[in-house]
């Protein structure tokens, strides 16, 4: 099983590509997009652009996408959303063309964390410990929206499909 997991951000948006089975996933690419441009539409292009390549080229069975939460910014919010959008969006092109059996999941942060740390409300610095322990790295990913991302494509490869 191939899972693409997705922490997004307009500034910074983390990926992981999980491969193998629930029992012994391993981590076949993660980092982060740095969406470029001044638009929202710029940056969106980029993302989209980058999310497609990652799905096509692991020929990714699952996407695992964080939901969108309430937070104090709401401006943040909206654009949090346009990205989940953008990105949900490729779905059904894809499964026409390339990838017919790809199925979303949209793990919320609580059940990320609870999954990872057994703390719904576990700080970034815990994730990251706990994903490098978990997939015995050599140090924490960094940034933390990596570890996120980890943890996002573990849900989608352990809990969210059945």
């Amino acid at each position: 099983m191939n899972v693409l997991g997705i922490d997004g951000g307009s500034q910074r948006l983390g990926y992981a590509v999980l491969k193998g089975d629930r029992q012994k996933p391993e981590i076949a690419e993660a980092g982060v997009i740095r969406p470029k441009g001044k638009t929202l539409c710029e940056k969106l292009c980029y993302i989209v652009a980058d999310v497609s390549e990652l799905l096509i080229e692991y020929q990714i069975e699952t996407l695992s996408i964080e939901t969108a939460f309430a937070g104090p910014h709401p401006r943040a919010v909206i654009v949090l959303a346009h990205i989940r959008g953008a990105i949900i969006g490729l779905v059904p092109a894809l499964r026409l063309n390339q990838l017919p059996t790809l199925q979303v999941v949209e793990p919320t942060p609580g059940q990320v964390k609870s999954l990872v740390t057994g703390k719904q409300n576990a700080s970034k610095q815990l994730m990251q410990q706990a994903i490098q322990w978990q997939f015995k790295l050599a140090k924490p990913p960094e940034p933390p929206d990596v570890a996120d991302a980890i943890g996002i494509a573990l849900w989608g490869m352990t809990v969210g499909v059945i």
